[in-house]
């Protein structure tokens, strides 16, 4: 089915199936053309070389935060049904837990990505985080009202965070840029998120079986993502390329 619909539905010139920049409708064909060769021209002499990149603060400084909400919304997925088993509910509601955080997940993705195209994804990610941390706290308690409203947190970082990456690169590098720097902090991002399982475990087994550790752990690596991104300065690429051009 992803093969099908890719070969169908996905091309690099959305303007063949009568689609404008942004959805801008009031730029005319001439115009769009015009605004793609300015952009592929750009990215053909684009200072971001993937050295650069990888030699780039920032680039941690964003790529790392994205890597910890996904390495605590995929962990704590994991970890869901073997902690409230341990907490004396059956086994319907463990599961049922996890299918109210998948559904509620779709809904928020694209809710988020809305305040993402408002706010800005800086602000909307920072926004993501406290909810994540909101989640790791009340995940701790054994109140039924208390851990609904973690796994609903906990669907908005799942659905929420998938957005970022993308925007992110977008909002400090430009469109022009996109390829380039996406290629290399996408996957920075995901190898931290994808530890989720055995960091998980590896501080459970520490703490031998107290899942309230792992939440913990999860509460403060958020913490740190968020200061992360408070380092962030929102001119640094701009910068950086003004830099290259003198070198």
């Amino acid at each position: 089915i992803a093969i099908v619909t890719t070969i169908v539905f996905v091309t690099t010139d959305p303007m063949k199936h009568q689609y404008h920049p942004d959805n801008d409708q009031t730029m005319t064909n001439e115009e769009v053309r015009r605004m793609a060769a300015e952009e592929q021209a750009i990215a053909e002499r684009s200072p971001w070389t993937a050295k650069r990149l990888f030699t780039t603060k920032e680039m941690y400084l964003l790529a790392i935060p994205l890597g910890i909400e996904q390495l605590m919304s995929s962990g704590s997925m994991m970890t869901m049904v073997p902690r409230l088993l341990a907490s004396g509910f059956d086994m319907s509601f463990a599961t049922n837990m996890i299918l109210i955080a998948a559904l509620f997940a779709c809904p928020m993705s694209y809710l988020m990505g809305w305040v993402d195209s408002k706010i800005g994804p800086r602000k909307a990610n920072l926004i993501v985080i406290v909810i994540g941390i909101i989640s790791c706290v009340l995940m701790m308690s054994t109140n039924v009202v208390m851990l609904v409203l973690s796994v609903l947190c906990l669907g908005v970082v799942v659905g929420g965070a998938a957005n970022f990456a993308a925007s992110v690169t977008v909002e400090y590098w430009g469109r022009a840029n996109f390829t380039r720097v996406y290629s290399i902090l996408s996957p920075v991002s995901f190898l931290i998120g994808g530890f989720g399982s055995a960091f998980t475990m590896g501080v459970a087994s520490m703490a031998n079986g107290n899942y309230n550790a792992v939440s913990i752990a999860f509460a403060v690596l958020l913490v740190v993502a968020f200061v992360m991104y408070l380092c962030i300065k929102p001119d640094f690429a701009k910068k950086q390329e003004e830099k290259f051009a003198r070198m």
